[in-house]
């Protein structure tokens, strides 16, 4: 029902731009009660969220599901492009293009985008051989968060395909930060370990 709600307010916010658009006519839209949105999302701004998660959740799990013998920068582009296609990644784009013109939602997308931070953190980790509580595994996380938030910017305007590529340029303006140290026959296992 969230999702739903929450896909409805873009909806609204695309067609009619943020700032036109009310909670009651979300709620009409959405077929609840203005009481029933005013419980889940406080403001306006905080509809976006549910819809927005989503998109970022697939790409978590896209990449922690990636085998660990491809590069790191490999996992996040295949994962990244997962995430983009069908209605989710639509819906993102279409956002994010009104988003360029409503400076209202900049802070709940920014918010987004560091919950995304935290979630693709202990992966990250992982897969660099980082304890997934330092700070270098929260300042890659973070970096990568950056880059994928400048990609989807970027490629709001873009035709669809051109995403994966503008990721591309910010992933490999990180550069050594995403290749894990060279492990001999000898090395020590990872030092984080996901729980199931």
């Amino acid at each position: 029902m969230l999702i739903d709600i929450s896909d409805t307010a873009i909806r609204l916010f695309i067609a009619q731009g943020f700032h036109e658009t009310t909670m009651d006519q979300i709620a009409a839209a959405a077929e609840v009660s203005a009481r029933t949105l005013y419980r889940y999302f406080p403001t306006k701004e905080d509809v976006i969220t549910p819809a927005l998660q989503e998109g970022w959740s697939r790409y978590v799990a896209a990449f922690s599901e990636r085998p660990g013998d491809e590069s790191v920068i490999e996992s996040l582009l295949v994962s990244a492009d997962a995430a983009a296609r069908g209605h989710a990644g639509e819906r993102t784009r279409s956002f994010v293009r009104e988003l360029l013109t409503s400076p209202p939602l900049r802070p709940t997308w920014l918010r987004i985008q560091t919950s995304s931070h935290d979630a693709l953190r202990p992966h990250l980790a992982r897969r660099l051989h980082l304890d997934a509580e330092s700070v270098q595994a929260r300042v890659v996380a973070a970096c990568v968060g950056e880059a994928n938030r400048i990609a989807v910017e970027s490629a709001a305007k873009m035709p669809p395909e051109q995403f994966v590529s503008v990721l591309r340029d910010c992933l490999e303006a990180l550069g050594p930060m995403l290749h894990p140290p060279a492990r001999g026959p000898g090395a020590a296992p990872d030092v984080v370990a996901l729980e199931a």
